[in-house]
Parts: C-alpha cells; structure tokens; sequence
C-alpha cells in the first residue's frame, strides 16, 4: 500500500491556466450579477428563471470547451481528432439543450439569452483586465 504524502505540491499553473481560471471566474461573477440585477428588477418568474438557466448553461459551455481545448493540445495525435469531433459535437449538444430548455421550461427566450450573454461582459472584463497587467517578459517596454 503507498502513501500519498501529506503537503504534496500541485504543479504550478501556466499564465494560460491563470488567464482561463480568472476567465471562469469572471462569467460566474457576471452571471451572478445578472441574476442578482434581473431578481431586483423584474423579480421572480419567468424572466428569472430564464436567466438562472442561461447563466448555469454558459457556465457549463465554457468549461466544458476549456476541458476540450486542453485535451485537444496535449493529447496525443491519435486522439486529437476524437476530442476535436467532441468539441464539434458540444455545439449541437447545446443548442439541443437550449432547445429543450426554451419547450419545456417555464422561462423566456429573452432571459435565457440574457443568461447565455453573460460571457461576453465576462469577455469583455477580461481584456480589460490583461491590458492592465504590466509585462512581465524582458525587453518589453511600458508606456
């Protein structure tokens, strides 16, 4: 039987790992905001309900195509091609997800779209947010 030692040290996060992370972390916070913005104006029903389930299926969409692409660049080239038709297949899961969602569900289409939206101002946060951190490669120079 073996042990696993008890401090055992992650491997450290490339900046790319760092840049996704804090990119997640972003499209919860602007989901969260969305719903918190869309419960005080509207209040519950219909509308928030719709933007409770775009916000937890872009929440997913992203991670799952975060998953993909880093199997996709570490695989290997044998399955490169599995994992690239999976990522393909992930958008026609969706949309037949959204799809079911908008016939089944007591929401409307314009707080599902709300919801999905959320990765854009995420998108958008997160640019902002690289152009604000100063180099850290040699030889760059700052304004």
């Amino acid at each position: 039987m073996t042990a696993l030692p008890v401090n055992a040290e992650k491997p450290a996060l490339s900046e790319g790992a760092k840049t996704l992370r804090a990119f997640e972390m972003a499209n919860a916070i602007v989901a969260a905001v969305a719903i918190a913005a869309t419960h005080l104006i509207a209040g519950p029903g219909p509308l928030l309900w719709g933007v409770m389930t775009g916000a937890g299926l872009a929440i997913v969409n992203i991670r799952a195509m975060i998953w993909l692409g880093g199997k996709i660049t570490r695989a290997e080239p044998k399955s490169t091609t599995f994992y690239g038709f999976l990522f393909m297949a992930k958008m026609g899961i969706l949309l037949a997800t959204i799809w079911l969602c908008l016939s089944t569900l007591p929401i409307t289409p314009i707080g599902l779209l709300l919801g999905i939206s959320s990765v854009l101002p995420a998108s958008l946060l997160m640019a902002v947010r690289q152009s604000l951190i100063p180099s850290s490669r040699p030889g760059d120079r700052t304004l």
